[in-house]
């Protein structure tokens, strides 16, 4: 378990975030990966600050020889992007920002956040979303299916719900819990 940056004894980070690096081992199948798990801060509308901030932690965590790393929620957009999710024009920022980044991929599998459109005929016009990049490609997404309604949190109110939880495979490996 590793904090902060390679060679860094203080978790303080000299690019904007913070990332926690973890050896996971699968007794079944004697594997293991190493994954980083990053906190950045990001802007709400600030797409191309937002990538970069995204993009520096990805370096940091190849550094770091992570094989996969995992960002916030709605990384890629900021949060909370409240009702510029009502707005199509900023979905499909949201979109062309997630497909540039995917080109400027690290060699780490990466999880990012993103508010995705509905493609349903139903609904919100927003889903709040996690896309996995690997080797320039978005390889897979998948949306938020429970939403939060309490306190500060009102996802309900912006996002519609997915209906279909699936799994998605990195690095050619089958999810499974162990």
């Amino acid at each position: 378990l590793t904090a902060g940056k390679p060679g860094r004894s203080s978790p303080e980070p000299e690019c904007d975030s913070a990332f926690l690096l973890i050896r996971f081992a699968d007794k079944l199948s004697q594997g293991q990966m190493n994954i980083a798990i990053s906190q950045i801060n990001t802007t709400v509308g600030d797409f191309e600050g937002n990538s970069d901030k995204i993009v520096d932690a990805w370096r940091h965590a190849d550094e770091a020889g992570a094989e996969l790393i995992v960002l916030p929620e709605l990384a890629l957009c900021g949060y909370p992007p409240r009702d510029l999710l009502a707005k199509q024009v900023f979905l499909r920022q949201n979109q062309s920002a997630l497909d540039r980044l995917a080109k400027r991929s690290g060699k780490a599998i990466a999880v990012v956040g993103y508010a995705s459109a509905n493609k349903t005929n139903s609904g919100r016009p927003a889903q709040n979303s996690a896309a996995v990049l690997q080797d320039g490609q978005v390889t897979a997404v998948r949306h938020k299916t429970l939403l939060p309604t309490y306190d500060v949190f009102d996802e309900a109110r912006y996002f519609e719900p997915n209906l279909d939880a699936g799994l998605a495979t990195a690095a050619g490996l089958p999810p499974r819990v162990p």
